[in-house]
């Protein structure tokens, strides 16, 4: 492989990770951000729920309502604990199914409460969508199509398939000689 097929590669590679990272980032921040509004609610209906009790006191009618709300913050409930183990999938981190404490991923039992932590199967990183891709014979940014618009070689072909890159052509300069009155100099 060439330098500039290799120097090609890595920065593929590299635009790919941190595409990734970037992306997963991103997706962190706005469910921690839809889960800080979820949980604003929940703080808004828990206060609600417990005026509404001590409210009605031994009104059975005025009950029925605050049932309703209940519901609600159990629904609430449901979708922060979904987002809070989404934003822990992203960054990595496993958590005890007893005390939800954070335990480290290559533990078998918690250490905090000795509860059996499942087994959880890695999963293989998603790609970006919006990821620039680079033709692996000339390096050059993929513009859409089968074929690369710079060296024509496709990018679907396997690696046998692929010629290796053209040399490239090496470049003379001829530098003026320092008594050539033709160097643009002015006397």
């Amino acid at each position: 492989m060439s330098f500039f097929e290799n120097l090609g590669n890595k920065i593929s590679e590299t635009v790919n990770s941190a595409g990734g990272k970037s992306k997963s980032t991103l997706r962190a921040g706005k469910l921690r951000g839809e889960l800080r509004t979820l949980q604003a609610e929940r703080e808004k209906l828990m206060i609600t729920l417990g005026e509404g009790y001590f409210d009605a006191r031994g009104c059975a009618e005025k009950l029925e309502p605050l049932n309703l709300i209940c519901e609600r913050i159990d629904a609430l409930d449901g979708k922060i604990k979904s987002i809070a183990a989404e934003i822990d999938r992203i960054n990595g981190i496993i958590r005890c199914p007893v005390c939800n404490a954070t335990v480290p991923s290559n533990s078998r039992f918690c250490p905090n409460c000795g509860a059996k932590i499942p087994e959880i199967a890695p999963e293989e990183p998603e790609k970006p969508e919006d990821s620039q891709e680079f033709c692996a014979s000339c390096g050059a940014v993929r513009e859409g199509g089968r074929f690369c618009s710079k060296c024509g070689k496709p990018f679907d072909a396997s690696p046998e398939q692929k010629e290796p890159a053209a040399e490239r052509p090496t470049v003379e300069i001829n530098w003026p000689k320092p008594d050539d009155p033709s160097d643009g100099s002015i006397v």
